[in-house]
């Protein structure tokens, strides 16, 4: 696992609280799935640093600089956009970082971090307690979280591909990132007759 040196993270949490500050940045609340699919967010213009915004507790400020915390599991919010510019989405009791969205949604630990590369390559990175966590579901949906085999379970071809593949990818999670492309990139196999719903 790749991780950001200290510099570079220093340097990372600055950008963030840059980016907090300006009149183009938007963090704020999904209240419904269908608000984040709209990208209709419910916008806080003075989030601020929050320690415990991976179980929804958000910090801000009122337009008289009077901090208040919003506790997204008690408001019942789908979700909300941080001021790392990440998206989160309720689990059971906390709240999960969006990576990729597609017929497949990866999502990975709240505290953990992801960087995309000139290349277009992700890097995970685990988070200061050296934990990450990786949720494939499918929808947005928290109920379907499955293992990774599961869900690619109905595209026989791309399914066996990923069981005879014993290429080196070092970390597991940068085999199943390649074939979840893969997967997202194919169209969606047709129900079979009878199938549920």
């Amino acid at each position: 696992m790749k991780n950001i040196p200290y510099s570079s993270t220093l340097l990372l949490f600055f950008s963030l609280i840059i980016v907090s500050t300006s009149s183009k940045a938007q963090f704020g609340f999904y209240l419904t799935k269908e608000d984040y699919l709209k990208k209709k967010i419910t916008i806080v213009e003075k989030m601020q640093i929050s320690e415990n915004y991976n179980v929804g507790v958000i910090n801000y400020l009122d337009k008289k600089n009077v901090e208040h915390k919003t506790n997204c599991l008690k408001e019942k919010y789908w979700g909300f956009r941080y001021i790392d510019s990440c998206d989160y989405i309720q689990m059971d009791g906390f709240f999960a970082k969006i990576v990729i969205t597609g017929h497949i949604d990866l999502l990975i630990s709240p505290k953990a971090s992801f960087t995309i590369d000139a290349e277009g390559k992700y890097w995970f990175n685990k988070a200061d307690d050296g934990k990450i966590n990786f949720y494939f579901i499918k929808n947005l949906d928290p109920l379907t979280v499955a293992p990774f085999e599961k869900h690619i379970a109905d595209d026989k071809e791309i399914l066996k591909e990923y069981q005879t593949d014993r290429d080196n990818y070092g970390e597991f999670i940068n085999k199943q990132f390649l074939y979840l492309k893969k997967y997202n990139s194919s169209s969606p196999k047709a129900a079979k007759k009878g199938a549920k719903k």
